[in-house]
Order: C-alpha cells, then sequence, then structure tokens
C-alpha cells in the first residue's frame, strides 16, 4: 500500500461516513456518554439521549429485564426505570457494547467479523472482573477499555476487507508477525487506527491513553489506573484471540499470558481464571441482550495444539456456553405479565373534544397549577371521571405544553379504541387513527403498552428506527413529530391510555415535558382510586 498512515486513517474515516451507520453510533454514543457522565444529570435526561435510538432503547428495556440484572422478575417498562435500576454507568457501557456490536456485523466471504466482535466483547467482561478484582472503582471505564482495545482490527477488517485479509495471509502464509504484517500493509500498527477513531469520538484520554503498548511482565499500581487497564485490555485481548481468532495476535502462549497477568495485576493464578470463568458466564448470559448468538462464544477447539492450558480452558468455557447457559424466559406467563384480557369492562366516557388552534403550544406553569389545584378539589368533591379527564387533557396541552393531547379508552369487550377526550391542533386525525385501528397486542404498540402497564416516549420519530416499529401508518395518519404515551389502569386492569405530542417543526418533547405529562398520569390514576 503506497499511501502514508495519515492517507490511510482518512481513508478509513471516509468509508466509516459512507457506511452510514456509523456516524449515528458515533454521535448515540457520545450523546449517552456525555449526559451519562454529568454529575447534574438526571434518569430522565439520560433517558431522552437513549430514546433518540429506538432499537437501542428496546435493547436496553430487554436487558433490564434479563434474568442477569432483573432477579425479582418485576416488569421494567419505562426506560428511567431501568436507568436508575442499571445505573449511569452500566447504561453507558451497555449502549457502547450494543452500538458497537450493531453497527460492525456485516458478511464478508473470508473475514470472521463475528470473532472479533466476540474478542471485544469477551475482553471487556474479563477486564471488568479483574479490575473488580485489584480494587478499581471506576469498573465500567475498565470494561470500556477492554472493548475498545481491538478497535483498530474490528475497523480495518470493516473497512478496508482486501488489506486485512493481506495482513492474514502474510502471517499465515509467509510467517510474518502480527506486527509487522501490519506496519506492511497499513504502514502502522492497528491499534493507530483504533486510539485515533476513538479520540475523535471524543472519548475521555483514560480511554484513549489506554490503546497502546503495555510492558510485559511489569507489576502495575493501582494509583496508575490507565496504565493497569492499559496492560489488562492488551492482555485480555490477546487471551480472547487465542480463544477466538484463527489468526492470533499473539505468539505467547496461553500460560505466557496468564503469568503475566498476575505479575501485573497482583493477582494469583487462581483468581484470574476465576474471572476469566465468572466473565464468560456472564458474558453467556447477557450475548443475546447484546445481539450475540450464544454459538458464537464457543471457544475454537484446536486438534495437535501445544498449548495444553488454552485447550483445557477452550473445552471448559465451550462445555459452559453450550450446556450450562441459562434458557431464555421469552413467554409472558414467565415473566409475569398481565395481559388484562380477563379484566371487567369499564365505563366508556362520552365524548368531550375541545378544538384549539396553536401553531405552537407553549406550557404556562401558572396554567399547570391551576389545573393542578382544580383536579384536587375534584377528586375531593368525587367529581364525575369526563370531567376529570377533561380537565388533565387542558392540562397537557396548556398547562404543559403539549400541542395535542387525548385520553383513549378501551371498549367494554377490549377489541377498539374510542378516542374521546382530546384537546389541541389538529386533534380530528388523531381521533380518526385510534378509532380506525383494532386493539391487537401482538402487532400494535399502543396496545402492548396499555395492556403491560407501560409509558413510552419518543423523541423525535424520524430518529433511529422509530418510523418501522412504530404501527404501519400511525406517523403519516397522525402527522406527529414527537410524542409520549402511557397506560391507564385501575385496580391493575387497563382501561385506556393517555397521549401527548408535538407535531409542529423542530418541536420535541423534553425532558420537563415528560414529567410534566407523568405528574398528570398520576393525577388520572389517583381519580380512578378514589371514584
Amino acid at each position: 500500500m503506497e499511501e502514508s498512515p495519515d492517507e490511510v486513517l482518512e481513508n478509513i474515516m471516509n468509508r466509516l461516513k459512507d457506511s452510514g451507520d456509523l456516524p449515528i453510533f458515533s454521535a448515540s454514543v457520545n450523546r449517552v456518554q456525555l449526559v451519562g457522565s454529568d454529575p447534574e444529570s438526571d434518569a430522565m435526561s439520560l433517558a431522552m439521549e437513549v430514546l433518540k435510538d429506538a432499537n437501542l432503547t428496546t435493547r436496553v428495556l430487554k436487558l433490564a429485564n434479563s434474568s442477569y440484572y432483573n432477579r425479582g422478575h418485576v416488569k421494567v417498562g419505562a426506560l428511567s426505570r431501568a436507568i436508575v435500576m442499571l445505573g449511569f454507568d452500566v447504561i453507558r457501557s451497555t449502549v457502547l457494547t450494543m452500538k458497537m456490536i450493531e453497527s460492525f456485523q456485516y458478511d464478508h466471504p473470508a473475514i470472521d467479523m463475528d470473532s472479533l466482535l466476540v474478542n471485544a466483547y469477551m475482553s471487556a467482561g474479563f477486564v471488568r472482573e479483574m479490575a473488580t478484582e485489584c480494587g478499581i472503582k471506576e469498573v465500567e471505564q475498565s470494561y470500556v477499555c477492554g472493548l475498545l482495545h481491538n478497535l483498530g482490527e474490528v475497523v480495518s477488517a470493516f473497512t478496508m476487507p482486501e488489506e486485512y485479509l493481506e495482513i492474514q495471509t502474510l502471517v499465515n502464509k509467509e510467517g510474518v508477525s502480527w506486527a509487522r504484517a501490519q506496519k506492511r500493509v497499513f504502514g502502522m500498527p492497528l491499534r493507530n487506527i483504533g486510539k485515533s477513531i476513538v479520540e475523535k469520538w471524543e472519548f475521555p484520554d483514560t480511554v484513549v491513553n489506554t490503546i497502546a503498548v503495555h510492558q510485559r511482565g511489569k507489576k502495575l499500581s493501582i494509583n496508575d489506573k490507565v496504565a493497569l487497564n492499559r496492560g489488562l485490555a492488551s492482555v485480555s485481548t490477546d487471551m480472547m484471540s487465542l480463544l477466538y481468532s484463527n489468526t492470533p495476535t499473539t505468539n505467547a502462549s496461553f500460560s505466557d499470558l496468564s503469568n503475566d497477568l498476575t505479575k501485573m495485576a497482583g493477582l494469583s493464578s487462581e483468581s484470574i481464571t476465576n474471572c476469566l470463568e465468572k466473565s464468560f458466564k456472564q458474558s453467556c448470559e447477557l450475548a443475546e441482550e447484546y445481539g450475540l448468538d450464544k454459538k458464537l462464544l464457543c471457544p475454537k477447539i484446536r486438534s495437535n495444539s501445544d498449548d495444553k492450558k488454552l485447550d483445557k480452558m477452550a473445552r471448559q468455557l465451550s462445555f459452559y456456553a453450550t450446556n450450562k447457559a441459562p434458557a431464555d424466559l421469552s413467554d409472558d406467563e414467565e415473566n409475569g405479565y398481565d395481559d388484562g384480557y380477563d379484566a371487567e369492562p369499564q365505563e366508556v366516557i362520552e365524548s368531550t373534544e375541545h378544538e384549539v388552534d396553536t401553531a405552537a403550544a407553549v406550557g404556562d406553569a401558572n396554567v399547570l397549577l391551576s389545573v393542578l389545584h382544580e383536579l384536587t378539589g375534584m377528586m375531593a368533591n368525587k367529581a364525575q371521571l369526563n370531567t376529570v379527564f377533561k380537565k388533565i387533557v387542558e392540562g397537557l396541552q396548556l398547562g404543559v405544553g403539549f400541542d395535542r393531547a387525548m385520553f383513549c379508552f378501551l371498549t367494554p369487550d377490549h377489541n377498539h379504541y374510542t378516542a374521546r377526550v382530546a384537546n389541541g391542533t389538529k386533534v380530528e386525525s388523531l381521533k380518526d387513527y385510534f378509532n380506525s385501528v383494532p386493539v391487537d397486542v401482538a402487532h400494535d404498540l399502543f396496545s402492548k403498552i396499555i395492556m403491560e402497564g407501560n409509558e413510552l416516549l419518543v423523541p423525535d420519530v424520524t430518529q433511529g428506527n422509530w418510523v418501522n416499529l412504530l404501527p404501519k401508518n400511525f406517523v403519516e395518519k397522525v402527522g406527529v413529530r414527537s410524542f409520549v404515551v402511557a397506560s391507564v389502569r385501575i385496580k391493575d386492569r387497563p382501561i385506556g391510555l393517555i397521549y401527548a405530542d408535538k407535531i409542529s417543526s423542530g418541536s420535541t418533547v423534553t425532558a420537563d415535558d415528560n414529567r410534566g405529562f407523568m405528574q398528570m398520569v398520576a393525577q388520572a390514576h389517583l381519580a380512578l382510586q378514589v371514584r
């Protein structure tokens, strides 16, 4: 290759942009990283960033409901609750892992990209376990260091597959060392590519500086977390390369690398093995939530290998992955879901639509406060539910600042919606849509939200994959840009939903809007309880 290292990097970055997915990967990861590291951020602020990517939102919720994280098996339906349960640091590393695996998955006949991604995924978990044993407090940052350490190899294989295959040919057929082959083809180590990309993605120096060569055989102090994370990530990546790659990136044996970790981290050989086994089991439990088939986690079993420790570990881990991985809980009954179809019929509220012509609704704190006071008086006097719901819708539109707000109820047979109580501009199209579609939990997102007692905030339907996840023609027929919806239930039985949205160009539901919405939802539930 005649290009200089700088030209190679520029070429790779251009190809990343041309791929279409990775600019989104970069932006979404950076937003979550920045908000998640801000000490003034709350769960809703972080949730708003995650919600901008529909696939990411779905996966984070799935992870929060996994057997690994959700030991109580109480369904988590709101992203903000999932974030509180998992914690900011876990969310940040989770988002990075999911987007990395999602972004770099592709089919190339001669490149085993799955092995490269599994290497990163398994290395990250292994590094986190060792960091915990070493006493490092910021173990999720250690996890990220392990995850990104072989990013240069992943990116070069993804963007320049022919050149990457040339490296493998030099190693496998000509006996050139892995380090020399990289320099011959790319003019530099692949880690330089990874480091440059991580810098462009604006990760902190404490992560960027771990993508470098470490000094083997030297004990590292916990006081120098960058050096320790660099060493743990580097050796872990090499160990996973021995376990998963047809072209290992190291000539060292598994025993050599284990001994290196023992000296470096000050941990016993037994502790290193325990960390590997524990992290492997955890990775198997979480693999599918991250989009990886557990079969990919089975190490390669090589015949006639001289590395006995490697062979033994590969067989042990393969046995666990194929025989001991926990069963998936996918049925609603197993997860304690209640679809609500045995609920008794509820009364249907008469129509109280009130059309307001407004180009862009703006919230008014005084109006909202007044509505809350009125609602308190209504409930104390046990006012008609029809009147209470009308006031709540009014508060959402005039007090919180939504363009439209609506109560949508289930018919007594739970087969259809009836959109009766509505307020705001262009509200007829909203009512017409819900009145025209059946309740279908299997195929309709809104039906699922009602029956499972959840809420959902979509900051922008044009971002991520929301258009494909929302009901067919919903966005087109309703003309929505950003919305929030929540189930309404009485005595754990579903009766309908509350919906509010923004339809003006450039106007989206903010964290403050969502707080106001949930305040009104709480008032609705309270009204139903005291009726």
